[in-house]
């Protein structure tokens, strides 16, 4: 799996771009924004977790 961008976004701002999953999950608990990554090849285990409250 390639992480090929990431965005995390705030009251209606890009406020990062992190280079890893890692670093995403870190913005967004300390922005409470919300993350748009996109993967290359996820594979049928990654692409069938639940992205979250609020995304179905």
């Amino acid at each position: 799996m390639t992480i090929i961008d990431g965005r995390i976004h705030a009251e209606g701002r890009r406020i990062a771009c992190p280079p890893d999953l890692r670093e995403a999950a870190d913005g967004l608990e300390r922005s409470g924004g919300v993350a748009w990554i996109g993967l290359m090849d996820p594979g049928p285990a990654v692409a069938s977790i639940p992205a979250g409250p609020g995304s179905d």
